[in-house]
């Protein structure tokens, strides 16, 4: 984070600079509702949640109990229809990257 910040400081570009300050915005992680605990491989910030492998997110949505519905699937914020190999843009809109960015 601290070198992200270095960058922004250093950089001429206003465009680039505000493209960093998106990328290190910090994600707020979602809780799992059946035993309160958060998954470990939550993304931290924008960056972290746009380098998270498709292993990741596949395991994400297990733990939040999204690929296989039960009594818990639609008490969370934004319940989605897993697909398997869903898209980075879908998965933006369901973790609130979007409107991190936006």
């Amino acid at each position: 984070m601290a070198q992200i910040a270095k960058h922004i400081q250093l950089t001429k570009n206003p465009d680039l600079a505000t493209k960093l300050e998106q990328m290190a915005r910090r994600l707020f992680p979602f809780v799992e509702l059946d035993q309160g605990l958060v998954h470990p491989a939550f993304p931290k910030t924008v960056l972290s949640f746009w380098l998270l492998t498709d292993e990741q997110l596949e395991s994400l949505a297990q733990f939040y109990h999204q690929k296989i519905p039960n009594r818990y699937t639609d008490l969370y914020p934004c319940k989605i229809t897993w697909r398997h190999n869903m898209s980075r843009e879908d998965w933006s809109e369901i973790e609130g990257v979007e409107a991190a960015v936006v």
